[in-house]
């Protein structure tokens, strides 16, 4: 999938009314008057990411040793397909696109 389906998705699982912004590669968020000038960019903000996993609820696990994350939902241990992410050189990157694909795994069957 491409970020902006990954995104859209991961919105929609979270809840997130938005639309896409295709210059800065985000989902700009609309609220009850119209849009905002919020900016939902969870595979380059921390903060983001980590309000989606708290939204969906996510398990996150890091292995350095591996170098490798993966996330599995609602204490399903060992479930790790949902989301998942070779850690290299970032392991906050790649922690973040393991939260927002097993959240795009959630939008697509919502």
């Amino acid at each position: 999938m491409q970020d902006r389906e990954l995104l859209e998705l991961a919105a929609k699982a979270a809840g997130i009314v938005g639309v896409w912004h295709e210059r800065g590669q985000c989902i700009h968020v609309t609220n009850c008057a119209g849009m905002s000038d919020t900016w939902w960019r969870p595979l380059e903000d921390d903060g983001d990411a980590l309000r989606l996993a708290v939204a969906i609820p996510a398990c996150i696990v890091i292995d350095n040793d591996m170098q490798w994350c993966g996330v599995h939902l609602n204490g399903n241990r060992g479930k790790y397909d949902l989301g998942q992410a070779f850690v290299g050189l970032d392991a906050a990157a790649a922690t973040r696109r393991a939260i927002v694909r097993a959240a795009a795994e959630i939008g697509k069957n919502l």
